[in-house]
């Protein structure tokens, strides 16, 4: 059994090496257009700022860009996993975030979005604990969304031949 599961794993390995898949950020890659040529929304929290250093990680933020994307963000906690007692163990942190894309001197949006994602953090330590961990949540989250935006921008920009 394990010997035809493992004909079958080196079959879809063969088929996929020539199906022409390749990396978007490589150089001439479908997201290549956008590294280097975003001027990205100057943050103004931490929660921003923390998804702006990942697209600044991703697209290389250039003031002089052709490209102008803006955001904005949305966060919202719940409880979770709550006792007998009505004693939360988890908290659930969703996020969005909004995002157009301009081309620089024009009013129109070329590309307009949504992404949405969602962690969660323990909430039975002591508040010192339960604070860093729900900073981590807010930087894990954004990191998601920052992610996810840059995911659509490729997805974009190679359905649009660039």
């Amino acid at each position: 059994m394990s010997l035809s599961k493992a004909l079958i794993a080196f079959v879809i390995c063969v088929a996929l090496t020539g199906c022409q898949l390749s990396p978007a950020l490589e150089p001439k890659g479908a997201g290549q257009q956008f590294v280097g040529t975003v001027n990205l929304k100057t943050p103004n929290t931490r929660y921003e700022y923390v998804l702006f250093q990942h697209l600044n990680d991703r697209l290389e933020d250039n003031p002089n860009g052709e490209w102008v994307l803006s955001y904005s963000l949305s966060q919202s906690s719940r409880r979770s996993g709550i006792d007998r007692s009505g004693l939360a163990h988890r908290v659930i942190v969703s996020g969005s975030a909004k995002y157009t894309l301009t081309r620089v001197g024009e009013a129109k949006p070329v590309k307009t979005g949504s992404v949405e994602s969602f962690v969660g953090y323990s909430s039975l330590a002591s508040s010192v604990a339960e604070d860093a961990s729900r900073r981590d949540a807010e930087k894990r989250l954004a990191t998601i969304l920052a992610d996810k935006i840059v995911q659509e921008l490729m997805l974009f920009s190679k359905d649009n031949g660039s």
